[in-house]
């Protein structure tokens, strides 16, 4: 069936709905490539690790480096692909381990960036979900994202996948065994299932908000600054909603002077011990007139905020938590696009691949 002959949001709620799932196909499917990548991110001849990636797969980089710093002890940047790819300056070295991802594994700015990365001798990982793409082919190894083919212009599970892939790298580069990580991934799936049944109806009170609403903050800190960008990411992709994502400590400097009455403001608040400077904003937030969603539960107060969904009793990984934090913003994004007459699955001046240079 042709993507005009699709009821509107239908290619994006079953991508929404299969992705515990295509977790469990990953898991499966790509433990040679996992284990090589865990080797490789836990050996001691490279001096640092750069992560290359636009658009969603940013988050997950941004993921990716929050985790691997807190579980190694060891720097990691993120690229900056213009540097290669429009002013064409080499700054990688022999010495230096590239991650790389990508859903598509074909955008010019990335191959450039790549190209240069290759030709200095870097070691590259990619994480795609096409086997055949470019960068799969450019890289040392490359883990299959194991998704399957991705039809909603927003990304859903090739985004959740690069989370649990990145994970599952990180906790191999710690000594985990490979067993005890897929019984991670296991419990995280099942515990999606859960959800998933559950969030048409807990997200309503956000959906009528968001209605109404004139823009939206979303708020995080540590690799939940990952889920916040990229909520705010599929409100503006599916919704035309203005919309950013911040770090709580970022959101103090500057955004929060947007917030007045008509802002919506989304807390994700899993993060274990970065959690308390995201709530510790409820108060301004309020005061300033906005309307407050809360999305994992910590330290929660039901004066200050709507709770879409609770994950203090999640008995999942903390390091996965993103990855089931994500699900209620994708619902959301989902519900809101439909209630506002659009299709989120194509919506207007996007693309499903995204070709920057």
């Amino acid at each position: 069936m042709s993507n005009s002959a699709t009821a509107n949001g239908a290619l994006m709620s079953s991508e929404i709905a299969e992705q515990p799932h295509r977790w469990l196909d990953l898991i499966s499917a790509q433990q040679e490539q996992l284990e090589t990548a865990g080797q490789w991110l836990a050996a001691a001849d490279y001096d640092s690790l750069i992560f290359v990636a636009r658009g969603t797969s940013d988050h997950a980089a941004m993921y990716g480096q929050h985790i691997y710093q807190a579980a190694l002890g060891r720097p990691a940047h993120l690229a900056t692909p213009s540097v290669s790819s429009v002013y064409g300056t080499n700054i990688f070295g022999p010495r230096q381990l590239v991650v790389a991802i990508s859903q598509s594994g074909a955008s010019p700015d990335l191959l450039a960036t790549l190209d240069s990365a290759h030709a200095a001798g870097a070691k590259i990982i990619a994480l795609t979900n096409n086997v055949d793409s470019p960068m799969a082919t450019l890289a040392d190894t490359h883990i299959d994202l194991s998704a399957g083919p991705e039809l909603s212009v927003a990304a859903t599970k090739t985004y959740t996948a690069e989370l649990v892939a990145l994970f599952a790298c990180v906790e191999l580069a710690k000594g985990s065994t490979y067993e005890s990580v897929r019984a991670s991934i296991q419990t995280l799936s099942t515990k999606a299932l859960q959800i998933l049944r559950d969030l048409p109806k807990s997200v309503l009170p956000a959906v009528e908000a968001l209605a109404a609403a004139d823009r939206v903050l979303a708020i995080g800190r540590g690799p939940s600054t990952s889920s916040a960008k990229e909520a705010a990411l599929k409100l503006m992709e599916t919704c035309r909603l203005p919309a950013s994502g911040w770090s709580a400590a970022d959101a103090k400097h500057g955004p929060i002077g947007q917030v007045g009455v008509g802002t919506v403001a989304i807390l994700f608040t899993s993060a274990g011990a970065g959690s308390e400077s995201v709530t510790s904003l409820r108060a301004t937030l309020t005061e300033l007139g906005a309307s407050i969603f809360v999305i994992g539960g910590e330290a929660h107060d039901d004066d200050q905020g709507t709770l879409i969904l609770d994950l203090r009793e999640a008995d999942v990984d903390v390091n996965l938590l993103p990855v089931l934090e994500i699900l209620p913003a994708q619902v959301i994004a989902r519900e809101l696009s439909l209630r506002l007459g659009l299709n989120p699955d194509q919506p207007r001046g996007l693309k499903k691949v995204t070709t920057t240079f």
